[in-house]
């Protein structure tokens, strides 16, 4: 059974290297590959309930810059293990979010990263 809070560990050289807390609640910041591929800042309450998110839209070689500078506006920002209630949003038509499915939790689009048992907040590419 999937978790209703997904805990998801903060991994310094993978996907999660930009994931944490900061004064007004959670936050992951992602970076999709591809050519444009967007980097995307998701901010969460404390309790893990999606807030909102911010998209960029820029090449490859740019999308870490972004990624950090979407952080760097953040109020006191730490590298942390978090936990959220899967969500999804849409942006320009297009869906992103953790999408829960049977026993697996999924990021999308592309399913970049996805979640499975025992939930302990690592996850497979």
């Amino acid at each position: 059974m999937i978790p209703k809070k997904l805990p998801i560990a903060y991994l310094p050289d993978l996907h999660t290297a930009l994931l944490g807390k900061h004064d007004h609640g959670l936050f992951w910041c992602m970076e999709w590959p591809g050519p444009e591929g967007p980097v995307v800042l998701f901010l969460f309450s404390e309790e893990g309930h999606f807030v909102s998110a911010q998209f960029s839209f820029v090449e490859q070689a740019e999308s870490h810059n972004v990624a950090r500078g979407f952080v760097d506006r953040l109020d006191n920002p730490t590298f942390e293990d978090i936990s959220v209630v899967p969500f999804m949003t849409r942006h320009k038509g297009v869906d992103y979010g953790l999408e829960a499915r049977e026993s697996v939790v999924t990021l999308v689009p592309h399913a970049v990263i996805s979640f499975h048992p025992p939930w302990d907040g690592e996850y497979f590419t």
